[in-house]
């Protein structure tokens, strides 16, 4: 189905079309609508998508081949998603290409029996994606890639299973847009290898990731991880990770940490206001009680220490503190990070936080 300016597909069900085919999606929309139309975008509104693809296809699903619901947007043309439920597919919920897409109050559930396979996948163009949920899913949650821009907020992110990471966060333009990750919440999901992977290539203007919940997760590697390794942008790009909750998450492999930045090339900033309290994670050498940040390399950001100052670390003593961060001041070759002036537990709350703002 072709939309175009003006479209709307309302109030729809779609089950059961099981596209058995490689490359076939179980429903497939195409917008050629520009922006500079200056008309409304078509609308995708009040629909469900269900169980239109069984294929597992040996892993062939793993991007956008036999989703449940595919779109495709010519010359990078804008659709707009909201009040919509995908779900019950073997495959790929929702595989966007090179849209402007805007997704609210919509749901992405139980998809995937591989763990490239995602709830979404986006790529291409401009992502934004509000107050929905993504959950129960036998894969990676969400992955975007390639944006100029994104904004990722206020959304719902449960009980995934499955995939090497719940969320995947890549791009490669160089524009002054800023990309936000903020207000989410992840909960009780379980990945085989990391539960926020963020990639970092280039960011000219802003990347803040904040006033996120990261609450009893389960992950081999880490729950969030800053890849900096191949990071070229400017050192004096805006790179936060602040406000953020890291509360009782679980590491199968206990010599690994919550929190790791690797590379040292990027100028990231994790403060104010992380607080970080996972007491199950034991990793002997450095302290009984668990890492909270490890910096992994010491690449062109090395000459100047990571800024870990004003977080909650489960306690005030400076030498407990020390220990729960794995950087130069304990093992040689790695970045140097102040993790000084640490807040009081007493005192913690939303001021700190995101100056109340609701959320």
């Amino acid at each position: 189905i072709l939309l175009s300016e003006n479209a709307c597909l309302f109030s729809c069900r779609l089950l059961n079309t099981h596209a058995f085919a490689n490359g076939l999606s179980g429903f497939h929309l195409s917008s050629n609508f520009l922006p500079s139309n200056n008309g409304p975008p078509p609308v995708i509104e009040s629909c469900s998508f269900v169980d239109n693809s069984r294929l597992t296809g040996n892993g062939s699903g793993r991007t956008c081949w036999n989703s449940n619901l595919r779109v495709y947007c010519s010359r990078s043309t804008a659709l707009i998603i909201r009040d919509v439920n995908v779900t019950d597919s073997r495959t790929t919920g929702l595989c966007a290409d090179y849209c402007q897409l805007d997704i609210s109050r919509s749901n992405f559930l139980r998809h995937g029996d591989h763990p490239d396979e995602q709830g979404i996948y986006a790529q291409g163009n401009t992502f934004t994606m509000q107050t929905s949920v993504i959950s129960d899913n036998r894969c990676q949650a969400l992955s975007v890639t390639n944006t100029p821009w994104f904004t990722i907020s206020g959304n719902t992110m449960v009980n995934n299973t499955g995939g090497y990471n719940v969320v995947y966060l890549t791009m490669d333009d160089g524009s002054s847009a800023v990309r936000t990750f903020e207000n989410n919440k992840l909960q009780n999901n379980t990945a085989l290898d990391t539960i926020l992977r963020i990639y970092l290539r280039y960011v000219a203007n802003q990347y803040l990731v904040q006033y996120n919940d990261f609450i009893t997760n389960n992950a081999i590697n880490s729950v969030v991880v800053w890849d900096t390794s191949n990071y070229y942008g400017p050192q004096d790009a805006l790179i936060a990770f602040r406000g953020n909750f890291l509360l009782g998450n679980y590491l199968s492999i206990r010599t690994n940490t919550i929190l790791q930045v690797t590379g040292g090339n990027a100028p990231i900033t994790f403060s104010p206001a992380n607080y970080f309290d996972n007491p199950e994670q034991t990793d002997t050498r450095y302290d009984p009680n668990g890492v909270e940040m490890a910096s992994t390399g010491c690449g062109s950001y090395c000459s100047r220490p990571y800024n870990a100052t004003m977080n909650w670390w489960g306690t005030n003593n400076m030498t407990i503190i020390g220990r729960k961060v794995r950087a130069a001041h304990n093992t040689a070759g790695l970045s140097i990070v102040d993790y000084s002036n640490p807040l009081q537990v007493s005192t913690f709350d939303c001021t700190q936080r995101n100056n109340c703002s609701g959320q």
